[in-house]
């Protein structure tokens, strides 16, 4: 019995290191408000075909975030509180890794979508 539980850990234990080597490649990146790291905030990967999401994760102190993936085409959707929501769309990921910066605006600084919608070029 002491030997299927040593077993039974040892699996448990390397399984993300096989999860990772089934993935490939690494989407990673930093969010940033002019050149410095935004911690905490939300990141949504999103498979850019069907739309749907793949897994979130939040920013750690330095701005940076992670995600091992499969080779494909995502989205990605960044949001804080007191920031616009941002998207980097169109990242295209094959077997080599690959890195994305996304600077954040604040919300005081972006035109709410009721403002943009009263333009004056609008016939």
């Amino acid at each position: 019995m002491r030997k299927f539980a040593g077993r039974t850990a040892c699996v448990v234990l390397l399984m993300p290191v096989w999860l990772m080597s089934a993935y490939g490649a690494t989407l990673s990146g930093t969010v940033t408000e002019e050149g410095e790291p935004i911690a905490e905030a939300e990141v949504k990967l999103v498979d850019a075909g069907n739309r749907v999401v793949v897994r979130n994760v939040s920013t750690d102190a330095q701005g940076s975030f992670r995600f091992n993936v499969k080779p494909g085409l995502y989205d990605i959707l960044i949001f804080k509180s007191q920031y616009a929501n941002t998207w980097a769309k169109g990242i295209r990921v094959g077997e080599a890794n690959v890195y994305q910066s996304v600077e954040l605006t604040p919300k005081a600084f972006v035109e709410s979508e009721d403002a943009a919608s009263a333009d004056d070029c609008d016939p």
